[in-house]
């Protein structure tokens, strides 16, 4: 999600405003204490026109850093 926040140059309150969800879920996928849900991933694949395959893609390169 960090990847895809800073593409677009929106900071986490900016991010959380834009695809509804609270600036702590962000910030907490971000540190690898929430995985990204459903929810999370349906706002962010509306929002920004990404496939569910870039989403998980994504998520699994995360658990590699």
């Amino acid at each position: 999600m960090k990847a895809i926040r800073h593409y677009y140059g929106y900071s986490q309150p900016e991010f959380s405003k834009i695809i509804g969800v609270a600036e702590g879920t962000i910030a907490a996928i971000e540190t690898n204490r929430r995985n990204m849900g459903e929810k999370v991933r349906f706002k962010l694949s509306q929002k920004f026109e990404l496939t569910d395959d870039l989403l998980t893609a994504i998520e699994r390169y995360k658990k590699f850093t």
